[in-house]
């Protein structure tokens, strides 16, 4: 996972967070600040769909790559007001 924007591994707010694999996405939205944006690979749109409403991320942008697909997210109202 990286975090764009930083050098060596973020330690707090982020305005993007990339994931690379689907067990890389709870770090990543642990790093994002507000208004920060997710970005990630999935297998097809029914699994970018279903990880990122598990991590209480808004969907935003689905793209087809080679073999994947490529999403991007924010974090919805809801997991925003939950953060401390």
């Amino acid at each position: 996972m990286a975090a764009a924007g930083h050098d060596g591994p973020a330690l707090g707010p982020v305005d993007v967070a990339v994931a690379l694999a689907a067990y890389d996405v709870p770090a990543a939205v642990v790093l994002l600040g507000g208004g920060g944006r997710l970005v990630a690979l999935a297998a097809d749109r029914a699994a970018a769909e279903r990880t990122a409403h598990r991590h209480g991320l808004t969907l935003r942008h689905l793209a087809s790559v080679p073999g994947r697909v490529a999403w991007s997210a924010v974090l919805s109202e809801s997991a925003v007001s939950l953060r401390p």
